[in-house]
């Protein structure tokens, strides 16, 4: 029988450490890799049994129930696991080498409008201190464009509201500098003269967001806040963290800004990623000339 829980456990400790994978990226890679644990096969007695067959023979299986880029994640978390595994010399040769990483078609990213954003940004919060703080959360997400285990984690010496700025360790450890907007910088002032003492507990670190219990906002809790919110501006779309990141890149490009440094502040590193933000200007350019253009 395979050592699967430790070797699954130091494998996520491993990507952790050495590679910064984000929380989500863990997440999904113990899923895949849990799957994978319990998929009927032959039982092994060594890790180098496992073919390159038993393992298509797997993702052919969970093809059925999961989507194209699901599947593309999971061939690629068990490429990082049986590589980790010949690295930790469990194994001589990597099953997952012929394993090809499906290619997938780019789908352009969902965005609210200006409009929307300004609905959400407008509901009545409540004057307690966690509406207050739901207040400074959603300000400063569509401000920044910070992606959502970025905004949990942000410390409160990151936050300079006199230079305007939020310091940001993103992927791979790499830090940048993303600017403030006035309405951000004033809800997080309110949060943090009014709101966050009377959340802080003894115990309670150094994190900028906290709950009622005086620990660190988390992902669910942050998902749940964005879209209770949403419901509340009567936005009837699906609405989640990372759409304000999406809205936040295609407001500032819409409105002029340039391209790099839409990239700095999304800490993409290449600049094809932030790219995909002009293919969704573009489409709103097009639906605008039809609908307004007599000839349209």
């Amino acid at each position: 029988m395979l050592p699967w829980d430790s070797e699954i456990r130091n494998c996520l400790a491993y990507l952790t450490v050495e590679k910064s994978h984000a929380p989500s990226t863990l997440m999904l890679n113990e899923q895949c890799l849990r799957l994978f644990a319990k998929h009927p096969s032959p039982s092994f007695e060594k890790w180098s049994q496992i073919q390159t067959d038993t393992l298509e023979q797997f993702l052919h299986e969970i093809s059925k129930k999961r989507n194209s880029v699901t599947i593309k994640k999971y061939v690629v978390a068990l490429k990082h696991f049986f590589r980790y595994l010949k690295q930790a010399e469990l194994i001589s040769i990597d099953p997952t080498e012929p394993l090809e990483i499906p290619k997938l078609g780019r789908d352009l990213p969902e965005t609210l409008s200006e409009n929307e954003v300004d609905r959400l940004l407008s509901i009545p919060f409540t004057p307690t201190p966690e509406g207050v703080r739901d207040k400074a959360f959603l300000e400063l997400l569509y401000s920044s464009g910070l992606r959502v285990h970025e905004m949990i984690g942000v410390p409160l010496e990151s936050v300079d509201l006199n230079e305007k700025i939020v310091r940001v360790t993103g992927k791979g450890k790499k830090e940048r500098l993303v600017p403030l907007g006035g309405r951000a910088i004033q809800s997080l002032h309110v949060y943090l003269e009014s709101a966050r003492p009377k959340l802080a507990k003894p115990a309670s670190g150094p994190t900028l967001f906290l709950n009622l219990h005086g620990k660190p906002l988390t992902r669910q809790q942050a998902w749940k806040m964005v879209q209770h919110s949403a419901k509340s501006a009567g936005i009837t779309k699906r609405v989640y963290p990372h759409l304000l990141r999406h809205s936040f890149a295609t407001h500032l490009l819409s409105h002029g800004a340039d391209l790099r440094v839409i990239q700095e502040m999304l800490g993409h590193a290449s600049l094809a990623t932030t790219q995909i933000y002009t293919h969704v200007e573009s489409q709103h350019l097009r639906s605008v000339h039809q609908k307004f253009h007599p000839r349209g």
